[in-house]
């Protein structure tokens, strides 16, 4: 995403479920997890045609499949951190005047701290904002990890037993 190409191991991700799924085991030499490779393979096409309808802006990059789903405009091919105004950044921005629209917020800066349950189901998030504690009461929650992959201690404990294999 942050790069505005859509794709699923180097394939057009509204390909077949099946073909995606290949592609993702090939890729990986069949260690990616089972339960996963479906979720992905058969959900590619569906987000993709979602952010369409939510309205961001996709061009066809090549004539390579695999970029066939760029967000617009398309980010040049830089190494320096060039985003701003691109794709990625409008497809964002798009998202979240939506979910205002809706009546959402979204909370930046702010840290899950537990878990709220009742009877087995997950019903909110108590969170940290600063210093201040709020709670946050929901029908569904989304959990976002932040970016803790880069703490092996932390990868170690809730994504794999081998963090120092982990490829970024």
């Amino acid at each position: 995403v942050a790069g505005g190409v859509m794709h699923v191991s180097y394939n057009d991700p509204t390909n077949s479920p099946q073909t995606l799924a290949k592609a993702v085991k090939d890729i990986t030499a069949g260690y990616a997890d089972a339960s996963l490779v479906e979720a992905l393979s058969s959900n590619a096409g569906r987000a993709v045609h979602w952010l369409k309808s939510e309205g961001a802006g996709f061009a066809i990059a090549t004539n390579a499949g695999w970029r066939n789903w760029v967000l617009a405009p398309v980010r040049p091919s830089v190494t320096q951190m060039e985003w701003k105004g691109l794709g990625a950044d409008l497809a964002l921005r798009t998202l979240e005047k939506n979910l205002a629209a809706r009546g959402g917020a979204l909370h930046r800066n702010t840290q899950g701290v537990d878990l709220l349950m009742d009877n087995g189901r997950c019903v909110g998030v108590r969170a940290r904002q600063g210093a201040a504690e709020q709670t946050f009461r929901a029908r569904a929650v989304l959990l976002a990890d932040g970016g803790f992959q880069a703490n092996q201690q932390m990868a170690g404990q809730h994504l794999t037993p081998a963090p120092g294999a982990l490829k970024q």
